[in-house]
């Protein structure tokens, strides 16, 4: 799935002529992820951002700048919701990849809302069966 997204993404941006914005992002994505590992949300939350600035078509991006929020501040409602636009967007801009909806799942389920976290997390089953993260929540619904 990473290598199937790799290429998708790398076709869009040579076709539009963006290689140079495009590996700019990719490198503010990696910085992103290595800095939500570390819980440094607020940090990984600017590198999306810039992300995005840089190359706004990833949905990727959008998906994990709404991790990002979320973890920031996961009791508030406006964070939450900032959260959820971002992540939609995600999963707009590439209803194929799993991320999205896996990231929804885990803020649905954490606002209260099971049986939407549920919906999100079977969407991310569907676009990729071996997303170990979302079947572990579904089957953790079971028990």
């Amino acid at each position: 799935a990473t290598y199937a997204r790799k290429l998708a993404f790398g076709a869009r941006a040579f076709g539009n002529g963006d290689v140079g914005k495009l590996v700019a992002a990719e490198g503010r994505f990696r910085k992103g992820q290595e800095l939500m590992r570390n819980e440094r949300f607020l940090e990984a939350w600017e590198q999306f951002e810039e992300a995005i600035r840089l190359y706004p078509q990833e949905g990727e991006f959008h998906a994990w700048l709404g991790w990002a929020i979320f973890q920031s501040a996961p009791a508030s409602q406006k964070a939450t919701a900032a959260a959820l636009e971002y992540i939609d967007q995600a999963i707009r801009l590439n209803p194929r990849g799993e991320t999205g909806y896996l990231f929804a799942g885990y803020v649905h389920r954490a606002s209260g809302h099971p049986d939407l976290a549920r919906e999100h997390f079977e969407k991310a089953v569907e676009c990729n069966p071996g997303c170990t993260e979302a079947l572990q929540q579904l089957r953790g619904d079971r028990s």
